[in-house]
């Protein structure tokens, strides 16, 4: 950017700025502590910079695509932020997103455009986690649009990977729907919540992504400990039973070894699963004594 300069080739200068921002977020990537999110705050202006000359009327993809890099970014400085400023950074990227998906169309541009669906899903969700109230079920809700929208693209059979990435994403987003929702309405979205993370793992085979396979398996034994709470009798017993060996499942890969927290939070899951199982066996017991 020496010779580059915005006054002699003002477009060349942007696209360096894009790419300088790229690198920026690679870097924090690899980078822990305050180090890391400086880099972070580098890469955010390194695009901001880029969009002054690359304009939606002048250059509308690269419009778009510094506008997706800008809210990828802003993600990230928000996963290290905590408090009232990472909000408005989700937000922010929010907005990002959402400005990108003026030009990455699904007519002109059909897997940008679900990319950054997805991405834009990630943001809600992690905004509504953050935000209470109905403002953080309309996020959750829009989340959910988001990924089923993107899944409109992502198909099994044409991009396998990224539909089960998407089918992981919407379990999660519906999982955290139904903790907000009670009754019938809350059944039915850990339902479907299964139902996406038992798609996922029809691509994430232990064979294949272990790791990820061990993951969905830990997502897919929590819906079904949630499932069981708001079950009774048998159904719960069952659920529990479903949930324990789904756990047991994502330990053959998260060992102390190789995965020492994730073996540890799954550990844990593992063990109350088992103490609840109990606790659901006996009262189910009680119930059956009484009816005799």
């Amino acid at each position: 950017m020496e010779v580059r300069t915005r006054q002699q080739l003002p477009q060349g200068w942007a696209a360096t700025q894009n790419n300088l921002g790229e690198a920026l977020r690679a870097q924090a990537d690899r980078t822990e502590g305050t180090k890391g999110v400086e880099l972070l705050a580098q890469a955010v202006t390194a695009c901001q910079s880029a969009l002054e000359v690359y304009s939606r009327e002048q250059l509308p993809q690269d419009w778009a695509t510094t506008q997706n890099n800008l809210a990828i970014a802003l993600s990230d400085q928000a996963d290290r932020t905590e408090g009232t400023k990472g909000v408005e950074l989700l937000a922010q990227a929010v907005t990002a997103y959402r400005s990108a998906l003026e030009v990455r169309t699904r007519e002109q541009l059909p897997q940008g455009w679900a990319a950054t669906q997805n991405n834009l899903g990630e943001a809600l969700r992690a905004q509504a986690v953050r935000t209470e109230g109905t403002k953080g079920e309309e996020l959750l809700a829009e989340a959910v649009t988001a990924y089923r929208s993107a899944l409109e693209v992502y198909t099994r059979h044409v991009l396998p990977q990224d539909w089960a990435i998407t089918q992981d994403n919407l379990g999660s987003a519906l999982r955290d729907q139904a903790a907000r929702t009670e009754g019938a309405k809350g059944e039915e979205l850990l339902a479907q919540a299964v139902t996406a993370y038992r798609s996922a793992l029809e691509v994430r085979t232990r064979e294949q992504l272990p790791q990820d396979w061990a993951t969905t398996q830990n997502n897919l034994a929590i819906a079904l400990r949630d499932q069981a709470a708001q079950a009774e009798g048998p159904k719960a017993v069952d659920l529990l039973a479903q949930a324990i060996t789904v756990f047991r499942s994502a330990l053959e890969v998260f060992s102390a070894e190789a995965f020492p927290l994730y073996h540890e939070q799954t550990e844990k899951r593992l063990k109350e699963c088992e103490s609840l199982l109990m606790q659901a066996k006996l009262k189910l017991n009680k119930v059956k004594r009484r009816s005799q």
